[in-house]
């Protein structure tokens, strides 16, 4: 038989919806409240970036649901990679 798989379309329509892949897999696909995706074993978002100002949050912050201060220090080519 063959096996019928939902399709799931994920559009951003503004800061801090509820309408993208991140805050969909920090719900664990709605089977739980939400939670930060980075900071949960179960849920496989990794963040990685340039080195962090001292005075920033983690860099996991970037994939949180508030403005908060999260910066790298001033490095040539600064970056956050997501990997999910």
């Amino acid at each position: 038989a063959a096996v019928m798989r939902r399709t799931q379309f994920f559009e951003h329509q503004y800061d801090f919806d509820t309408n993208g892949i991140l805050y969909y897999l920090g719900l664990e696909g709605s089977s739980s409240d939400w939670s930060n995706p980075a900071l949960c074993q179960t849920r496989p978002v990794h963040v990685s970036s340039s080195p962090m100002l001292k005075t920033s949050q983690a860099n996991t912050a970037i994939v949180g649901r508030s403005a908060v201060r999260c910066m790298t220090k001033p490095v040539v080519k600064p970056y956050f990679t997501l990997d999910f």
